[in-house]
Protein backbone atom coordinates (compact mmCIF):
# COMPACT_ATOMS: atom_id res chain seq x y z
CA UNK A 1 0.00 0.00 0.00
CA UNK A 2 1.35 3.35 -0.88
CA UNK A 3 1.91 6.12 1.69
CA UNK A 4 -0.87 8.15 -0.03
CA UNK A 5 -3.74 5.46 0.09
CA UNK A 6 -3.49 5.44 3.78
CA UNK A 7 -6.24 6.26 5.48
CA UNK A 8 -7.27 8.46 8.17
CA UNK A 9 -10.24 7.75 10.43
CA UNK A 10 -12.25 10.58 11.93
CA UNK A 11 -13.50 9.13 15.51
CA UNK A 12 -14.84 12.42 17.13
CA UNK A 13 -17.93 11.69 19.63
CA UNK A 14 -17.99 8.08 18.14
CA UNK A 15 -20.01 6.52 21.26
CA UNK A 16 -21.26 3.42 19.35
CA UNK A 17 -20.96 1.91 15.90
CA UNK A 18 -21.44 4.65 13.23
CA UNK A 19 -21.13 5.27 9.28
CA UNK A 20 -17.69 4.89 8.04
CA UNK A 21 -16.28 8.66 8.28
CA UNK A 22 -12.91 7.82 5.91
CA UNK A 23 -10.98 10.30 4.33
CA UNK A 24 -7.96 9.19 1.30
CA UNK A 25 -5.04 11.11 0.34
CA UNK A 26 -6.11 9.47 -2.70
CA UNK A 27 -8.75 8.43 -4.34
CA UNK A 28 -7.68 5.14 -5.46
CA UNK A 29 -8.23 4.14 -1.28
CA UNK A 30 -11.52 4.05 -2.05
CA UNK A 31 -11.26 0.24 -3.48
CA UNK A 32 -10.05 -0.53 -0.08
CA UNK A 33 -13.07 -0.11 2.02
CA UNK A 34 -16.52 -0.89 0.93
CA UNK A 35 -19.01 1.95 0.86
CA UNK A 36 -21.14 0.63 3.67
CA UNK A 37 -18.23 0.30 6.29
CA UNK A 38 -18.98 0.98 9.44
CA UNK A 39 -16.28 1.85 12.32
CA UNK A 40 -16.93 -0.45 15.43
CA UNK A 41 -15.87 1.30 18.77
CA UNK A 42 -14.61 -2.28 20.75
CA UNK A 43 -13.55 0.65 24.12
CA UNK A 44 -13.51 4.09 25.57
CA UNK A 45 -12.47 6.20 27.92
CA UNK A 46 -8.79 5.02 27.65
CA UNK A 47 -6.13 7.55 28.85
CA UNK A 48 -4.14 7.11 25.32
CA UNK A 49 -3.75 4.28 23.14
CA UNK A 50 -1.26 3.41 20.70
CA UNK A 51 0.76 0.05 19.18
CA UNK A 52 -1.67 -1.91 18.01
CA UNK A 53 -0.19 -5.84 17.06
CA UNK A 54 -1.78 -8.44 16.51
CA UNK A 55 -1.35 -11.81 17.36
CA UNK A 56 -2.33 -14.65 15.19
CA UNK A 57 -1.99 -17.62 16.86
CA UNK A 58 -3.77 -16.47 19.60
CA UNK A 59 -6.62 -14.26 17.60
CA UNK A 60 -6.04 -11.68 20.22
CA UNK A 61 -4.49 -7.75 20.02
CA UNK A 62 -2.38 -6.18 21.71
CA UNK A 63 -1.83 -2.59 22.34
CA UNK A 64 -0.54 -0.08 24.83
CA UNK A 65 -2.48 2.55 27.13
CA UNK A 66 1.07 4.67 27.81
CA UNK A 67 -0.39 6.85 30.83
CA UNK A 68 -1.73 3.78 32.54
CA UNK A 69 1.64 2.24 32.30
CA UNK A 70 -0.03 -1.27 31.03
CA UNK A 71 -0.64 -3.55 27.55
CA UNK A 72 -4.09 -3.93 26.82
CA UNK A 73 -5.50 -7.10 25.06
CA UNK A 74 -8.28 -7.89 22.35
CA UNK A 75 -10.58 -11.08 21.93
CA UNK A 76 -13.84 -11.04 20.04
CA UNK A 77 -14.82 -13.17 23.20
CA UNK A 78 -13.73 -11.45 25.98
CA UNK A 79 -13.22 -7.55 24.67
CA UNK A 80 -10.64 -5.25 26.21
CA UNK A 81 -8.63 -6.94 29.36
CA UNK A 82 -5.35 -5.58 31.11
CA UNK A 83 -2.31 -8.01 29.85
CA UNK A 84 1.12 -6.66 31.10
CA UNK A 85 2.61 -4.14 32.94
CA UNK A 86 4.82 -1.87 30.92
CA UNK A 87 6.99 0.83 31.10
CA UNK A 88 4.94 3.48 29.42
CA UNK A 89 4.87 0.98 26.16
CA UNK A 90 4.43 2.87 22.83
CA UNK A 91 4.44 1.17 19.66
CA UNK A 92 4.60 -2.77 19.68
CA UNK A 93 5.68 -5.65 17.01
CA UNK A 94 5.93 -9.36 16.42
CA UNK A 95 9.70 -10.67 15.35
CA UNK A 96 10.11 -13.43 13.13
CA UNK A 97 9.27 -16.45 15.86
CA UNK A 98 6.27 -14.68 17.13
CA UNK A 99 8.00 -12.71 20.32
CA UNK A 100 6.48 -9.25 21.56
CA UNK A 101 8.91 -6.22 21.15
CA UNK A 102 7.84 -2.71 22.56
CA UNK A 103 8.81 0.86 22.85
CA UNK A 104 8.76 1.86 26.26
CA UNK A 105 8.87 5.52 26.86
CA UNK A 106 9.46 5.32 30.46
CA UNK A 107 12.11 2.73 30.43
CA UNK A 108 13.59 5.04 27.22
CA UNK A 109 14.49 1.64 25.38
CA UNK A 110 13.54 -1.04 23.16
CA UNK A 111 12.45 -5.03 24.68
CA UNK A 112 11.77 -8.11 24.08
CA UNK A 113 9.27 -10.78 25.48
CA UNK A 114 10.58 -14.11 26.23
CA UNK A 115 8.63 -17.58 25.90
CA UNK A 116 9.16 -17.41 29.54
CA UNK A 117 7.89 -14.28 30.32
CA UNK A 118 11.05 -12.64 30.91
CA UNK A 119 11.88 -8.86 29.95
CA UNK A 120 14.96 -8.72 27.47
CA UNK A 121 16.06 -4.87 26.92
CA UNK A 122 17.88 -4.99 23.47
CA UNK A 123 18.41 -1.41 22.84
CA UNK A 124 18.61 1.83 25.17
CA UNK A 125 21.23 3.67 24.25
CA UNK A 126 23.60 4.83 21.28
CA UNK A 127 26.76 6.28 21.34
CA UNK A 128 27.17 5.48 25.04
CA UNK A 129 24.35 7.60 25.88
CA UNK A 130 20.17 7.03 26.86
CA UNK A 131 18.11 7.21 24.26
CA UNK A 132 15.23 9.78 24.08
CA UNK A 133 11.92 8.13 24.36
CA UNK A 134 11.25 5.33 21.45
CA UNK A 135 8.10 5.50 20.13
CA UNK A 136 7.38 2.86 17.07
CA UNK A 137 9.05 -0.41 15.60
CA UNK A 138 8.95 -2.04 12.80
CA UNK A 139 10.86 -5.82 12.25
CA UNK A 140 12.76 -5.90 8.78
CA UNK A 141 12.80 -9.39 6.72
CA UNK A 142 16.55 -9.88 7.93
CA UNK A 143 15.47 -9.17 11.47
CA UNK A 144 16.72 -6.12 12.37
CA UNK A 145 14.54 -4.12 14.43
CA UNK A 146 14.34 -0.45 13.47
CA UNK A 147 12.57 2.78 15.59
CA UNK A 148 12.08 5.92 15.69
CA UNK A 149 13.56 8.15 19.12
CA UNK A 150 11.13 11.17 19.37
CA UNK A 151 11.41 13.19 22.32
CA UNK A 152 7.64 12.90 23.14
CA UNK A 153 8.15 11.06 26.18
CA UNK A 154 10.90 12.17 28.16
CA UNK A 155 8.40 14.95 30.29
CA UNK A 156 10.96 16.80 32.36
CA UNK A 157 14.02 14.68 31.86
CA UNK A 158 17.07 16.05 30.13
CA UNK A 159 17.67 14.60 26.52
CA UNK A 160 21.39 12.91 26.59
CA UNK A 161 21.11 12.67 22.57
CA UNK A 162 21.56 15.44 20.40
CA UNK A 163 18.89 14.65 17.77
CA UNK A 164 15.77 12.67 17.30
CA UNK A 165 16.53 9.76 15.12
CA UNK A 166 15.69 6.41 13.35
CA UNK A 167 17.63 3.36 14.67
CA UNK A 168 18.53 0.28 13.53
CA UNK A 169 19.40 -2.77 15.79
CA UNK A 170 20.08 -5.84 15.59
CA UNK A 171 18.25 -8.19 18.37
CA UNK A 172 21.35 -11.05 18.84
CA UNK A 173 24.30 -8.26 18.99
CA UNK A 174 22.39 -5.05 20.62
CA UNK A 175 24.36 -3.04 18.07
CA UNK A 176 22.53 0.08 17.27
CA UNK A 177 23.25 1.91 13.91
CA UNK A 178 21.89 5.52 13.48
CA UNK A 179 19.86 5.25 10.05
CA UNK A 180 18.22 8.87 9.80
CA UNK A 181 18.71 11.57 11.44
CA UNK A 182 17.08 14.20 9.42
CA UNK A 183 13.45 14.19 10.99
CA UNK A 184 12.32 16.91 13.92
CA UNK A 185 10.03 14.27 15.68
CA UNK A 186 9.71 10.72 13.97
CA UNK A 187 6.87 9.16 14.67
CA UNK A 188 5.11 5.86 12.79
CA UNK A 189 7.65 3.36 10.89
CA UNK A 190 6.61 0.84 9.07
CA UNK A 191 8.28 -1.58 5.24
CA UNK A 192 7.12 -1.60 2.26
CA UNK A 193 5.77 -4.84 1.10
CA UNK A 194 9.07 -5.72 -0.27
CA UNK A 195 11.08 -4.54 2.58
CA UNK A 196 13.15 -2.37 0.04
CA UNK A 197 11.66 0.68 1.56
CA UNK A 198 11.17 2.42 4.79
CA UNK A 199 8.29 4.62 5.77
CA UNK A 200 8.46 7.24 8.12
CA UNK A 201 5.39 9.47 9.19
CA UNK A 202 3.89 12.59 10.86
CA UNK A 203 1.78 12.06 13.83
CA UNK A 204 -1.94 12.07 12.04
CA UNK A 205 -5.01 11.81 14.95
CA UNK A 206 -5.59 8.07 15.18
CA UNK A 207 -1.95 7.26 16.59
CA UNK A 208 -1.70 3.39 15.00
CA UNK A 209 -3.14 0.97 13.06
CA UNK A 210 -2.75 -2.59 12.19
CA UNK A 211 -4.12 -5.21 10.22
CA UNK A 212 -5.96 -8.62 12.20
CA UNK A 213 -9.05 -10.53 12.16
CA UNK A 214 -9.12 -13.88 11.10
CA UNK A 215 -8.65 -13.43 7.58
CA UNK A 216 -6.55 -10.72 8.10
CA UNK A 217 -8.50 -7.93 6.31
CA UNK A 218 -9.49 -6.19 9.58
CA UNK A 219 -8.30 -2.80 10.71
CA UNK A 220 -7.61 -1.99 14.29
CA UNK A 221 -7.04 1.65 14.56
CA UNK A 222 -5.82 3.06 18.31
CA UNK A 223 -7.23 6.57 18.43
CA UNK A 224 -6.35 8.19 21.57
CA UNK A 225 -8.98 7.39 23.97
CA UNK A 226 -10.25 4.41 21.92
CA UNK A 227 -9.80 1.25 20.29
CA UNK A 228 -11.61 1.32 16.98
CA UNK A 229 -12.12 -1.82 14.25
CA UNK A 230 -13.00 -1.24 10.23
CA UNK A 231 -13.09 -3.84 8.54
CA UNK A 232 -11.97 -3.27 4.96
CA UNK A 233 -11.16 -4.99 1.64
CA UNK A 234 -7.28 -5.77 1.38
CA UNK A 235 -5.02 -7.41 3.96
CA UNK A 236 -1.87 -6.86 5.08
CA UNK A 237 1.49 -7.56 3.57
CA UNK A 238 3.32 -11.06 4.41
CA UNK A 239 6.60 -10.92 5.02
CA UNK A 240 9.37 -11.31 2.05
CA UNK A 241 10.27 -15.02 1.58
CA UNK A 242 14.10 -13.64 1.18
CA UNK A 243 16.47 -11.18 1.90
CA UNK A 244 16.14 -8.04 0.00
CA UNK A 245 19.46 -7.62 -2.27
CA UNK A 246 19.79 -4.17 -1.19
CA UNK A 247 19.09 -1.76 2.29
CA UNK A 248 16.05 -0.14 2.13
CA UNK A 249 15.68 3.13 0.98
CA UNK A 250 13.91 6.31 3.01
CA UNK A 251 10.72 6.87 0.98
CA UNK A 252 11.69 9.96 -1.55
CA UNK A 253 15.52 9.11 -0.84
CA UNK A 254 16.94 8.06 -4.68
CA UNK A 255 18.60 5.00 -5.53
Amino acid sequence: MRPSLLLVVLFAAFTQPAAAQIVFHDDAGMELVAEDARVDVLASELKFTEGPVWIGAQQRLVFSDIPASKLLQWTEADGVQDFLVSEQANGNALDAIGRLLSCQHGARNVVRREADGTLAVIANRFDEKLLNSPNDLAVRVDGTVWFTDPSYGLGKREAEQPLCGVYRVDPDSREVVLVQKDFDRPNGIGFAPDHRSVWIAVEPSPTNCAFGGADGRTLFVTARTKLLRIEVLVGAATMPAREPAAEPRKDGEKR
